[in-house]
């Protein structure tokens, strides 16, 4: 099922082979029933979050230093994994008002990146900040969200 698949993919796991094929057919088959218009809510109130709560939950527990090599972590999976992954999966998703993948660095913003301290840690000296969350700060384009004055500008 589409539920498992995307949970599996947040998990670290992967499609089995012609799984890709078999989960465009099912949400197809969705599109074209009564529950089409509900697909985008689907995924993005219950798939998407349920998968980013297991990520915010792996770097929740972490500070300082250790909270951005999770942070990293997080963000280089979930772009460079999950991302392509969720955008595959739900190909056949066109048209709506936010994209699938819009839709998932939203999540990724508001269910991972805004529940860590991640100020608190970049206000500390000599804190070296990692290529990685300087682009995920770039790509979710938070600056205004963040108060990260003077920092800003280093990233």
């Amino acid at each position: 099922s589409v539920h498992k698949a995307v949970i599996r993919v947040f998990q670290g796991g992967s499609l089995q082979d012609n799984e890709l094929f078999s989960l465009n057919e099912n949400i197809r088959q969705l599109l074209k029933s009564e529950l089409g218009p509900f697909i985008t809510d689907y995924f993005q109130n219950h798939l998407l979050s349920k998968g980013l709560v297991l990520m915010e939950e792996k770097v929740r527990v972490c500070e300082g230093e250790n909270l951005l090599e999770a942070l990293t972590s997080s963000w280089d999976n979930f772009f460079t994994e999950i991302l392509p992954m969720l955008q595959a999966i739900f190909y056949p998703v066109q048209g709506q008002e936010l994209t699938i993948r819009q839709m998932a660095l939203l999540g990724f913003r508001d269910l991972v990146l805004l529940k860590v301290d991640l100020e608190q840690v970049l206000h500390q000296p000599h804190t070296s900040v990692p290529p990685s969350i300087t682009q995920m700060l770039l790509v979710l384009q938070i600056e205004d969200l963040l108060d990260l004055g003077q920092n800003w500008s280093i990233l």
